[in-house]
């Protein structure tokens, strides 16, 4: 078996080399669907976490708009960990030298970043005094302050216009840079964020409400975080004597849309181990070829004592070596194209230890199931029809 395989190889070399590239192409089908499977639902879980879709959402219903006393109101309540205030505006980020570049102001107080996905790596974090005092001080995220400040924003003035006036905001905080995949390939197209505190943004597009109130409460399962939500719009209905706001379980929105990247991810997945089943055809095509020009070498093992057990899995080892060689081929294939991506595209995928290990699995697995019959097959000729073969 040790010499056997490897003077077939160099013998029937273009059988064996298609038959790898099949076997590889099936493993790199199944690995690559399934880091972007992992890698999809970490980001789009990443940005629903920054839209705080992790709670309750609540805005107000058509003909009313919602006040800040309607915010304290919902603080207030005993069942609520946290609230945030929620105000989106645009205007343009003005910097001499670059141009004119869009940009959304987000409009939040201290406590959103126990809300929505804020992760504060440099400087101070929006302060109630600066909510207080209507503030001209701002977050900007890390790709902002390399362009704009070249590292250093903290205390430093950022103009923008907002409602065609120009505005100076103090930065106070650098955030981690968003993780969308869009906002890293084309982020001179998508606006950057500004977060700014929600009475400071009402002042400068001359607003007193509110868009939406984020709401982190205290519930461990989605039965409380439904009672909650209803809990939510009937007090603070019944206190302002009419039907002002509407509320949103996102986090039950959230789990159907979970469900939804799990059934694709199936899907996915599925697509891949067929194309595996392809390829393992073309392996047990290619074993047989072998075991048909090995016939006279089967017969001489036989008759010098070699055993059914041991012609079996002789033959056995080199469909899984087989595999196992395509496997090696798609791991490599994978690493240049993340590599190739992490690069130029500065785009980074979810990897976990699992995914290789299952794959591997997968490859042995697919090696024996694919090559019993034509190790059977060999396993079985007859020493004096295997002598006869010229």
């Amino acid at each position: 078996m040790k010499l056997t395989f490897l003077k077939a190889l160099f013998k029937k070399k273009k059988q064996v080399v298609l038959t790898v590239l099949s076997i590889a192409m099936g493993i790199l089908t199944v690995v690559i669907t399934g880091i972007v499977s992992t890698t999809g639902k970490t980001l789009i879980n990443n940005e629903l976490d920054s839209l705080g879709m992790n709670g309750i959402s609540v805005t107000a219903t058509v003909g009313n708009t919602l006040k800040n006393d309607t915010l304290e109101e919902i603080k207030k309540l005993s069942y609520v960990k946290q609230a945030t205030p929620v105000i989106v505006s645009g205007g343009y980020l003005k910097n001499e030298g670059s141009g004119t570049n869009a940009i959304a102001f987000w409009g939040i107080d201290s406590s959103a970043e126990q809300v929505i996905s804020i992760k504060l790596i440099k400087g101070n974090n929006i302060s109630d005094k600066n909510v207080k005092n209507n503030d001209y001080v701002c977050l900007i995220n890390e790709n902002m302050e390399d362009k704009y400040f070249n590292g250093d924003a903290i205390n430093k003035n950022l103009e923008v216009l907002i409602s065609n006036e120009t505005v100076a905001f103090k930065v106070v905080g650098v955030v981690e840079t968003d993780s969308c995949i869009l906002q890293n390939t084309v982020g001179e197209i998508i606006p950057n964020v500004l977060y700014i505190p929600y009475t400071s943004l009402q002042t400068a597009i001359g607003i007193n409400t509110i868009n939406q109130i984020a709401v982190n409460v205290n519930s461990v399962n989605d039965a409380q975080m439904d009672e909650y939500t209803s809990k939510i719009v009937n007090e603070v209905n019944a206190s302002s004597g009419g039907s002002i706001v509407k509320a949103q379980n996102l986090s039950k929105q959230r789990n159907g849309l979970s469900n939804t990247l799990n059934i694709i991810s199936a899907v996915l997945g599925t697509i891949g181990l067929i194309t595996l089943c392809i390829s393992g055809f073309s392996s047990m095509t290619v074993m047989m070829f072998l075991v048909n020009e090995r016939t006279k070498e089967i017969g001489i093992k036989k008759t010098l004592g070699a055993s059914f057990k041991n012609i079996l899995f002789e033959f056995l080892g080199e469909s899984v070596l087989l595999s196992l060689m395509g496997c090696f081929l798609a791991f490599t294939v994978v690493g240049l194209i993340l590599l190739f991506l992490n690069i130029f595209l500065h785009l980074t995928f979810s990897l976990n230890a699992e995914l290789f290990i299952t794959a591997s699995l997968i490859s042995v697995i697919s090696g024996v199931v694919f090559g019993i019959y034509p190790a059977i097959t060999a396993a079985k000729l007859n020493p004096a029809d295997s002598l006869r073969k010229e």
